[in-house]
């Protein structure tokens, strides 16, 4: 770019001339250039990363691992709560089935290992007769299958927070109901956003992308924001594992 053709025009030039004569041309020349600096300045960028076919994962739903977490964390701590009430609800403690693996992190691996044996605890405690429940109350086991996937785990989490709920309102199973751990936390769901793998990307990275098929369902591309190594991308749909995108990331 020529900034003093480009940006000023001849009569700018006499302007500034006129109303500055001291600076003189020589001055005047730096000046342009300086400007000029500044215009190249913006428009310099490095490439960072590219992919021109990359398929999304239900497993990397951003809402879908948040509402996920947030369930368990509460189902677990009112599971263990409620084993750990004696007399007015159970006959005794449950110490046997009261203690699930803890939730390791946030992470779909750990959440999976967690929910799944909270399932096989709670479904232990909630059939036994006789020692901890005085008395055989309606079968509230959780049927859902093991989570495997991200969409089962929230399944599972969803049926689970339900069949917890009533097993604690039941008053033929215990001496009286437990109105005192309430599970609080809404039903898991996915959401509208997912993270895509992306080695090098940081914060603030420029991104250019497109949606090369919406897979399942009509969608379409709604934002990428740069994280850590990772790329955010919102659709006007929950992106599915047949939806894909293609992107470049940049950075100034």
């Amino acid at each position: 770019m020529d900034i003093l053709t480009d940006v000023l025009t001849q009569a700018e030039i006499d302007l500034l001339e006129l109303n500055d004569p001291v600076i003189g041309k020589a001055k005047l020349g730096q000046k342009v250039k300086n400007m000029q600096n500044t215009v190249n300045a913006s428009f310099n960028v490095a490439f960072i990363a590219a992919d021109d076919a990359v398929t999304t994962s239900d497993d990397r739903n951003v809402a879908g691992l948040s509402s996920a977490y947030t369930l368990l964390v509460d189902l677990r701590a009112k599971y263990i709560a409620h084993c750990a009430m004696g007399a007015g609800t159970h006959t005794t403690v449950d110490v046997v089935n009261n203690a699930p693996v803890a939730i390791a992190s946030s992470s779909l691996a750990s959440m999976k290992t967690a929910a799944n044996d909270l399932k096989a605890k709670y479904n232990a405690h909630d059939t036994e007769t006789g020692v901890y429940h005085p008395a055989a109350g309606t079968d509230h086991q959780v049927t859902s299958a093991d989570a495997t996937t991200l969409a089962s785990l929230i399944i599972l989490l969803n049926e689970l927070s339900g069949d917890l709920t009533d097993h604690m309102a039941d008053a033929v199973a215990h001496a009286g109901a437990d109105v005192t751990n309430v599970v609080e936390a809404a039903a898991a769901a996915n959401g509208n956003a997912c993270t895509i793998p992306a080695v090098g990307v940081a914060v603030n990275d420029l991104i250019q992308w497109a949606v090369i098929s919406g897979g399942s369902g009509a969608k379409t591309g709604v934002s990428a924001v740069a994280g850590t190594d990772i790329i955010t991308i919102t659709m006007s749909a929950p992106p599915v594992s047949d939806t894909i995108v293609s992107y470049s990331v940049f950075r100034k």
